[in-house]
């Protein structure tokens, strides 16, 4: 064999060995690419690692006022349209029906010409009604009563539109809805428990 030929195998030897190195250096490139990749946080355009995702805040449950009108058969239809007037209109504070023992009680008198309540205004106290209410509004009756045992006083020179008003508009105002700033002070009252008191009224029907 030639000192040429000698020569030029080992030139293709060593050449043979880098192209293996470059390629065996270009494998592990490719592979530990992947491998961040796979396991890595995911990077943006501008190589900026996104936020992680900010907790959904929970919702503040509503507070749950419990009342029995087991006392009031003759009422009871009227009762929970009345609580369900404020259901409608308030997150805070939720009124539900119970058979037991309860927050609030309805009493129905066959003599009653008036109606009475008594409640320190934290959800708790008891409402007196006479056994019929025809001739009246009996929702509005019994809704504006509500507002009390959720904390709202009487406004009685307030307008038809105002729910605490009562009987000061008259015996024509057939509104059942609290307006948007008696809403507000009821959920502000109870946006972090039962709202303060106590109150105690007789109202003459209206």
């Amino acid at each position: 064999m030639s000192r040429r030929s000698h020569v030029i195998r080992g030139e293709g030897t060593r050449q043979s060995a880098r192209t293996d190195r470059f390629h065996w250096a270009r494998s592990m490139g490719v592979t530990l690419g992947l491998v961040l990749a796979a396991s890595g946080p995911a990077v943006g355009p501008a190589g900026a690692v996104p936020a992680a995702p900010q907790p959904v805040a929970s919702k503040i449950e509503s507070v749950v006022v419990t009342y029995n009108d087991d006392a009031a058969p003759d009422l009871e239809a009227d009762i929970a349209e009345a609580s369900a007037v404020w259901n409608s209109s308030v997150s805070n504070v939720t009124f539900v029906e119970t058979d037991g023992a309860a927050d609030l009680y309805f009493y129905e008198g066959v003599d009653q010409t008036a109606d009475e309540y008594n409640t320190d205004g934290h959800g708790h106290g008891w409402i007196y009604l006479p056994g019929s209410l025809a001739g009246t509004h009996p929702i509005r009756i019994i809704a504006h009563i509500l507002g009390h045992i959720l904390g709202l006083p009487d406004h009685y020179s307030g307008p038809c539109s105002e729910l605490m008003s009562g009987g000061g508009p008259g015996t024509s105002c057939a509104n059942v809805y609290p307006n948007a700033t008696e809403r507000a002070t009821v959920d502000s009252l109870w946006a972090t428990g039962p709202a303060a008191g106590p109150l105690r009224g007789t109202a003459t029907l209206h």
